[in-house]
């Protein structure tokens, strides 16, 4: 924290000698205006608009390369205005002089050897009467060549284009419906899955409840036979009682004796308590007997409600799964069906598209072919012009011979080396080579501004050298400015690291880190954004080296890190590619140490190296590969790949520590080159 103290803590914003993002920004609108109005032609706009930017900047390289050009623009302009007008006859021939002017601000390519003798033509008419016929034939068919081949080629790119495009739309679409009729095919199974349960357990409760009830009748009807059955066995014991009462009472009748009646009286109780103890017990027995039967035709029964209840079961679950089947059946067709109607209609959908758009591009093929056709006759008009001039020009030779000689000779001279000079300033700019696509013009471009930062702050004449670069690429402002920020940001980063890893820079040293922010123009915003980065930096020139282990072995990769770490070495770990991966995008290292294999994960170390040489700043970090296999084509591979070494497992500890301080020393000696 004290570094980042230090570092943010002198600059302020609007303090002289360091720019803001405000500043800049208003800089770059008036920059962009001024290129759009020198463009378009309303100098004295674009003179308004670079007053705005010398006001905020008064040394900016682009304001006074903007003021250059419109200089050289209104120079060229009273030439043109001042220069010896031809003859009357000479009238139509200068015509063309401000045509081919044109694409020496156009955004196209740098023009090809025959423009180079049109200005001449132009400039001369007196005397190159017979030289257009043969350029312009030659031209004419260069160019109707390269056109169709161009066209052809286009329109081939196009429909092998609008193909792709319409096969990788047509599996979107298949796919997508696809996923939409299973998505509904599996809600369908799940709603009717759910109300054939839900219909089942409705009549699996209603049977359960019917067979409740039935129990239950059983039951009461069981108690009432029993009931009855007692009822019906006290009654005939009380009968067979009171008959035998009775027949002893009528024995004991006949005696009228007072102990006849006594002992009658006593007989008759105890045949009383006799004939009741025999009462109790048949009832007894007889309800204990009926007790069984009931506890076993109540256990007949309750296993009768078992068997039915999961024979119920069984056979719901039986056309449960049938009809699910039917309904997976049916509904499989139908999505089938559906599948092959959508991916029908989807065919003939962006076959008809297809087929209109190959139309339309016919259509343009066409129109340019007529253009080209237009194009040939209009320059066949001014081949006859210029052969009708020549004759005109014949005729008024012989007054102004000598004189238009020698006139001419100098025009022509002096044209020559105006188109040679303007040809080979956008060759050098160009670096020979002609960039075709965007992407090599950006590159192009991006080299070039680096170049130019490379030795600092821009003059007006790199800046100038770049604003002509861009239009002949064809590139806007806006791309230009973000071409620019990135070059001076990257230097500026570069610069500083390396300052810092070299020990030339302390953390004290904020003169040294001011003076650089100077030379590549960093504002205080765009310094805010680097801190991190400087104070990594910072801390990496407080260690020996900070390595990276990538191994999920605990054990091997305890031991070296607790080697590295005694010899003052900052050492990070991580048990899979994935975590060292996440790691070296947010934090910087000086060597990594890789194992080949990692258990449960697809990448190996081979595909690690892979992925680390993706990004330009991780290419140049050493990497030592590991492993236990001590085969020749694993070395092989690691060589072709481009591995710095290759260690085999068991390792010696410091064979390692040599191998990585070599490693080290080479690196280090790398970046400070």
């Amino acid at each position: 924290m004290v570094v980042t103290k230090k570092i943010e803590g002198k600059p302020v914003i609007g303090s002289p000698g360091h720019s803001t993002d405000e500043k800049r920004q208003q800089v770059g609108t008036f920059l962009r205006n001024a290129d759009k109005s020198i463009k378009e032609g309303r100098l004295d706009q674009a003179r308004a608009e670079l007053k705005k930017v010398r006001e905020l900047e008064p040394n900016n390289a682009y304001a006074l390369a903007f003021e250059e050009r419109i200089a050289s623009i209104e120079s060229q302009a009273i030439k043109e205005k001042t220069s010896p007008v031809p003859p009357p006859e000479q009238a139509p021939a200068k015509a063309p002089v401000a045509a081919p002017a044109k694409p020496a601000e156009d955004k196209a390519p740098p023009p090809q050897p025959p423009p180079i003798e049109k200005p001449v033509a132009e400039v001369t008419p007196k005397v190159e009467a017979p030289a257009p016929p043969v350029i312009d034939e030659t031209v004419l068919a260069e160019e109707r060549a390269k056109l169709e081949a161009e066209l052809k080629k286009q329109q081939s790119a196009f429909e092998e284009q609008a193909e792709n495009a319409f096969q990788r739309k047509l599996q979107e679409e298949i796919q997508k419906v696809e996923a939409r009729y299973r998505e509904e095919l599996a809600n369908e199974q799940q709603r009717l899955e759910k109300e054939i349960t839900e219909k089942l357990e409705a009549q699996h409760t209603s049977r359960l409840q019917e067979l409740q009830k039935s129990m239950e009748v059983e039951r009461i009807t069981l108690a009432e036979k029993e009931r009855q059955s007692v009822t019906l066995l006290k009654a005939q014991l009380e009968a067979e009682f009171a008959r035998k009462l009775t027949t002893e009472l009528d024995s004991f009748k006949k005696t009228s004796t007072t102990e006849e009646k006594q002992l009658r009286a006593k007989l008759e109780e105890t045949l009383r308590g006799q004939l009741q103890k025999e009462s109790e017990m048949q009832v007894a027995q007889q309800r204990a007997s009926m007790e069984a039967e009931f506890k076993k035709r109540e256990k007949e029964i309750d296993q009768s409600y078992k068997d039915q209840h999961n024979l119920f079961l069984k056979e719901s679950e039986r056309k449960i799964e049938e009809k699910i089947k039917e309904m997976r059946a049916r509904e499989a067709e139908k999505f089938e069906q559906k599948r092959l109607e959508t991916q029908k209609s989807l065919e003939l959908e962006y076959q008809s598209k297809l087929q209109k758009t190959l139309a339309e591009e016919q259509k343009k093929f066409d129109e340019r072919s007529k253009k080209a056709e237009a194009e040939r006759a209009a320059l066949e008009q001014e081949r006859k012009r210029l052969a009708d001039t020549q004759a005109q020009l014949a005729r008024a030779q012989e007054n102004l011979k000598a004189e238009m000689e020698r006139n001419t000779a100098q025009l022509v001279e002096h044209a020559k080396q105006e188109v040679a000079d303007a040809y080979e300033r956008k060759m050098e700019l160009l670096g020979i080579g002609i960039p075709k696509t965007k992407e090599e013009k950006t590159k192009l471009y991006y080299d070039r501004i680096r170049e130019a930062w490379a030795s600092g702050a821009l003059t007006m004449e790199k800046a100038q050298g770049l604003m002509e670069l861009q239009e002949l690429l064809g590139m806007s402002f806006e791309e230009h400015a973000a071409c620019e920020s990135n070059v001076r940001l990257q230097l500026y980063a570069d610069a500083v690291e390396q300052a810092i890893l070299s020990g030339k820079v302390k953390a004290s040293d904020t003169q040294t880190l001011d003076e650089m922010k100077r030379r590549y123009d960093i504002t205080v915003e765009e310094a805010a954004n680097l801190e991190s980065l400087i104070l990594s930096a910072f801390q990496r020139s407080a260690t020996k080296a900070i390595i990276l282990i990538a191994d999920d072995d605990v054990d091997l990769t305890a031991a070296i890190k607790d080697r590295l770490r005694e010899l003052g070495y900052s050492v990070i770990v991580h048990d899979s590619i994935a975590g060292a991966l996440e790691f070296l995008g947010q934090s910087p290292v000086d060597l990594i140490l890789s194992d080949l294999r990692f258990q449960g994960e697809k990448m190996d170390g081979f595909t690690f190296f892979k992925e680390i040489q993706k990004t330009p700043k991780l290419r140049k970090i050493p990497f030592i590969l590991m492993t236990s296999m001590d085969e020749g084509l694993f070395m092989r591979t690691g060589v072709q790949l481009g591995i710095d070494d290759y260690l085999t497992k068991p390792l010696d500890l410091e064979l390692l520590v040599a191998v990585i301080e070599g490693k080290l020393k080479k690196y280090r000696s790398l970046r400070e080159s």
